[in-house]
């Protein structure tokens, strides 16, 4: 049996496609659960410690406590940035 070479181009075409969004959806799947400490995100806002506490408290950035580990979701962290901060 043969195949003609625009239909092994569609196949190969289509299943490259395939993949390709398949990979990148699990990029954006495995970013959005990405996490920063506290001190990565006080370094990347260029704020102190305390302001993230006062964040915290104020409901503008909720970290995910774990243990006696705090972390940020670095999806949320991208979206204050996006939203121009706190306040």
């Amino acid at each position: 049996m043969l195949v003609d070479e625009a239909a092994l181009r569609k196949v190969v075409t289509d299943t490259v496609r395939q993949v390709m969004n398949q990979a990148k959806a699990e990029a954006e799947a495995a970013k959005e659960m990405a996490t920063l400490t506290r001190e990565e995100v006080a370094e990347l806002l260029n704020v102190t410690k305390p302001t993230l506490w006062r964040w915290e408290k104020a409901g503008y950035l909720i970290p995910k406590k774990i243990g006696k580990r705090v972390l940020y979701l670095r999806s949320e962290v991208e979206e204050m940035v996006r939203k121009g901060g706190a306040a």
